[in-house]
Parts: structure tokens; C-alpha cells; sequence
């Protein structure tokens, strides 16, 4: 009698950790390992190549209702980010962004998850005195939003110019050099 208890006990154990696994499987679409981990494995050692940005593009920042889509194919599991290069003299430190962008992204014709951008999420000083940023991401995502490393569409549409963002300045989207 006692063995039949113990056994039900661990064969019920086993049921609940299978069940834990595969639920963590199927809501990760097949990915077994969170892209977190990826990210923190690139970051310590990285691939070549990792950091060279997927898009650069000319991007009006200061015109409303001026949009792009662009068709993106991560060649690694992590996070990426959408951001904008600030050409020659940077810009001013001090500039919080004044605009609104909404970013859509979709795999295939399905929008997946759309976002509504109006701030800097980070920011990169050009030189010691932190008085110009060269580089500032908006927003980042998963390079697994539409599964194992499968197409992603980014749509970026200008809501509410910000007049401060040079026509020089240009959109990237690569892969994110922070958690």
C-alpha cells in the first residue's frame, strides 16, 4: 500500500513538471529557451555581426502622417530595437522627444502587437560632456514574435511630428545592445 502511494505521488509530480514544460513550449511557440536567455548569451559573448544594424533608412520624423513599412528578417533570437541615428553634430542632449509614433508589427497580414511610441526609451551620448545624443532607440520586441526567427513587417507612421529631428536623421532597427 505504501509503495502505491509513493508511486502515485511522484507519477504526479512528473504529470504536473510535463505539464508546466509543455504548456512553457507551446505558449513559446516551440522555443524552448526564453529569448531573454539568448540575449544575455550574446551580449557576454557575441556572434559576428550581431550589432550591424538590419535597416537603416531615411525616415521623416518631422512630417505628420508620414510612414514606412519595413519587412525584417532577424538572424538572431533576441531583442531587437527601433530607433533613430542622429547624423554629424547629434542632437541636443536636453531634447526629450516631442512626437508620437505608432509602430505596428505584423506576421504576414495579422497585426501581432502595435505600440504607441512618444519618448526615448534610450539614449547614447557622442562624447564625454553628454551635451549631444548620436543614437536613441523608441521601442524594442522580440526577434520571436512570429516564431522561430520568421519575418516580421514593422509599419512606423509619424502621429505627431517632432519638428527637432533633422531630415538627416535616420531609422535602424537592430538587435538591442541592452536588457
Amino acid at each position: 500500500m505504501k509503495k502505491a502511494v509513493n508511486f502515485i505521488k511522484v507519477f504526479g509530480v512528473f504529470a504536473i513538471v510535463f505539464f508546466i514544460i509543455g504548456t512553457f513550449v507551446l505558449f513559446n511557440k516551440g522555443n524552448i529557451v526564453p529569448v531573454g536567455i539568448y540575449h544575455l548569451i550574446h551580449l557576454n559573448n557575441p556572434p559576428t555581426g550581431l550589432f550591424t544594424p538590419l535597416v537603416v533608412d531615411s525616415f521623416l520624423f518631422s512630417e505628420n502622417g508620414y510612414y514606412k513599412t519595413y519587412k525584417v528578417s532577424p538572424k538572431h533570437k533576441d531583442f531587437h530595437e527601433i530607433g533613430v541615428l542622429f547624423q554629424d553634430e547629434g542632437l541636443d542632449s536636453k531634447h526629450n522627444f516631442e512626437g508620437i509614433l505608432g509602430i505596428e508589427f505584423l506576421c504576414g497580414a495579422n497585426v501581432v502587437t502595435e505600440k504607441q511610441v512618444n519618448s526615448f526609451q534610450n539614449s547614447w551620448y557622442m562624447d564625454k560632456e553628454m551635451k549631444k545624443i548620436n543614437k536613441a532607440s523608441f521601442s524594442t520586441f522580440s526577434s520571436l514574435l512570429c516564431g522561430n526567427l520568421e519575418d516580421i513587417e514593422i509599419k512606423v507612421t509619424v502621429k505627431k511630428p517632432d519638428v527637432l529631428i533633422e531630415k538627416s536623421s535616420r531609422l535602424y532597427i537592430a538587435v538591442s545592445a541592452v536588457l
